[in-house]
């Protein structure tokens, strides 16, 4: 706790704030101590900027140092992006470096979703274009 506030408000305001400004919703719990108050911050931030720039959140999680943070909020992002846009998303986690990472994002909804929109999509377009 910090000021005797739970790091739950710390997580609310986050949330909140990123879904307006990401930016700077980012440098302040980057500026939280370390520990689990920023690393709840960070995931409600990563939370509310993928509504308005997915790929900008993306580059975000792909870029921070490995470790159970990282994988957390990679999952975050898979499965949001999955619901909304799932070829792009599975391009994205397919790119990612093997190992807990990858797994993090295949571990959400994203191949599911992928392998059912997606592909037969892909494969209903190819079969109209082929002709008889």
């Amino acid at each position: 706790q910090m000021l005797g506030l739970p790091s739950s408000v710390y997580a609310d305001i986050a949330l909140d704030w990123a879904c307006s400004d990401p930016a700077a919703a980012l440098n302040w719990a980057k500026g939280l101590p370390a520990g689990q108050v920023r690393d709840g911050a960070l995931e409600r931030v990563i939370q509310g900027w993928v509504k308005s720039d997915v790929q900008g959140a993306a580059a975000f999680v792909s870029d921070q140092p490995p470790g159970q943070a990282q994988i957390r909020m990679i999952g975050l992002v898979a499965q949001q992006w999955a619901g909304t846009d799932p070829g792009p998303a599975l391009n994205w986690a397919t790119n990612l470096p093997a190992g807990p990472v990858r797994a993090a994002a295949g571990g959400s909804s994203l191949v599911r979703t992928s392998l059912v929109y997606v592909k037969p999509r892909a494969q209903s377009r190819a079969a109209a274009t082929s002709g008889p």
